[in-house]
């Protein structure tokens, strides 16, 4: 499919694939994770940035699901030309609230958890 695009391109990834590899070693936009950080990589530029395991949201990086929305959401901020630190504040500082996440939270009713 990415062949058949004329456009530019971001891949992200759960770790550094081969295609992931091969997208970056070609001048590509990636994102993806590398010994719990989230990295973005063009070319030889390779950053890390936030820590998962310290972002809300991802739940101590045991929330896979959310970890695969946030990888792709890092490139739309990259893309977007919003600085790594800004990025990387904003992954920390969005708390899983029922005010920013309303229906969507997890919740203990003793001894059953939903």
């Amino acid at each position: 499919m990415k062949q058949n695009l004329r456009c530019n391109i971001a891949l992200f990834a759960l770790t550094e694939t081969p295609r992931i590899q091969a997208h970056w070693s070609a001048g590509g936009l990636v994102s993806y994770l590398e010994n719990d950080f989230i990295v973005v990589q063009r070319g030889n530029d390779k950053n890390y940035l936030a820590q998962v395991s310290h972002i809300p949201i991802a739940f101590k990086g045991s929330a896979s699901c959310m970890i695969k929305n946030i990888l792709p959401a890092v490139l739309a901020g990259v893309i977007s030309n919003i600085s790594f630190t800004d990025i990387e504040s904003a992954l920390y500082d969005f708390l899983p609230t029922a005010e920013n996440l309303p229906g969507r939270r997890i919740f203990s009713i003793s001894p059953i958890s939903k």
